[in-house]
């Protein structure tokens, strides 16, 4: 029954993710850094995943 609660949980976190777009495909640590610069008042565009990997390959 737990592994079954588990499978649902994710399930939600999934389809809630859905409704953001890319956060859906990126890493929860990726998603963590975005949700902590918005949080900080960073814009979009700075936050977006694209600008963070080049950001990160400088």
């Amino acid at each position: 029954m737990q592994a079954e609660v588990h499978e649902l949980t994710e399930d939600r976190r999934r389809i809630a993710r859905l409704a953001v777009g890319e956060r859906l495909v990126l890493p929860d640590e990726v998603v963590a850094i975005q949700d902590r610069m918005r949080a900080l008042g960073c814009p979009a565009s700075t936050v977006s995943a694209p600008a963070l990997l080049c950001g990160l390959a400088r």
